[in-house]
């Protein structure tokens, strides 16, 4: 690994094999340019994930890191080699980033979605076994499939198509960013506020139907607070001065009030430990906050379906 034994220049880091639940392989860098310190970043599989047997597959990643540690010893230059990579592979790696790093499972499942669409269609094209031949044509014309769907929907492919682009670029896979189609502008349907006789229906059907989820429309109403916050307030929460909800900052601990009127005060009582939302909701015992999607799906239900 070294360019010149009397310099002592030594030409690669970072040897090691990374391991994600959908892809191993080894990783190492290497000195591209030794004048500007230009690092260059390599990832080797050698059909590492078609191994099934964990131990072989264990056995395999470490002859693999092995034979790769000889070559670099004895002066081999990867950059000299062209390397393919495949569309399946790049998503992959990208899906691992985000899946190992600080984003949501959210986050996680919107790219996996759109990425695995792309992924299907350019394979029933046979196209996407290089990345670096896919042509921004052909992903245009990957976008005009999904023409059927709203300006929105639309757009969550465009973004998605971009941000594995760029993902990509920052990897030095790909030079540029070929998705040029552009996001149209999102139309919403506008927003008409209920009549006065139609809140009374719909408040008659709440009461009867789900009293709990109309309780919460009106904490969330009186308070002000997020769903989330909401469906993670415990009675220990409540304070004369209203609802105090904490939240741990980098330097110091912040503090949030939130008003409470006699209505609600009288309505929320219980044992300090528990959370206000953990009973009835949709079930009797709950020892961790709720996620929001409950609330959507209620929504959904209870709101919408009845209007």
């Amino acid at each position: 690994g070294y360019l010149n034994r009397e310099r002592f220049v030594k030409r690669y880091k970072g040897l090691e094999i990374v391991k994600y639940q959908s892809a191993w392989y080894v990783k190492f860098e290497f000195l591209e340019n030794i004048e500007q310190g230009e690092w260059r970043l390599f990832r080797f599989k050698q059909g590492i994930n078609r191994i099934k047997d964990l131990k072989k597959k264990e056995a395999f990643a470490k002859d693999l890191k092995t034979s790769l540690h000889q070559l670099l010893i004895d002066g081999w230059n990867p950059c000299e080699q062209i390397q393919d990579h495949s569309l399946r592979d790049c998503i992959d790696n990208c899906l691992a980033d985000i899946k190992n790093g600080s984003s949501a499972f959210k986050t996680w499942s919107h790219y996996n979605s759109v990425w695995g669409i792309f992924f299907k269609w350019c394979e029933n094209k046979g196209i996407g076994a290089d990345i670096k031949q896919i042509t921004s044509q052909e992903i245009a014309q990957f976008i005009d499939t999904k023409s059927h769907l709203s300006n929105a929907g639309r757009n969550r492919y465009v973004q998605g198509l971009k941000n594995l682009y760029n993902r990509l670029i920052e990897k030095g896979i790909v030079k540029e960013n070929i998705v040029r189609v552009k996001t149209k502008k999102a139309t919403g349907k506008k927003y008409v506020p209920l009549k006065i006789e139609e809140k009374k229906r719909l408040k008659n059907y709440l009461t009867k139907e789900h009293p709990r989820f109309l309780f919460f429309i009106e904490v969330m109403f009186y308070t002000g607070l997020r769903q989330k916050e909401i469906l993670s307030l415990k009675y220990e929460n409540i304070y004369d001065m209203g609802i105090v909800l904490y939240k741990e900052g980098a330097k110091k601990r912040q503090q949030r009030t939130a008003p409470l009127n006699d209505y609600l005060r009288e309505q929320l009582q219980g044992s300090p430990n528990e959370y206000i939302f953990g009973v009835n909701l949709e079930s009797e015992q709950r020892n961790h906050p709720y996620k929001r999607d409950i609330v959507t799906r209620l929504w959904k239900k209870h709101v919408k379906g009845y209007l």
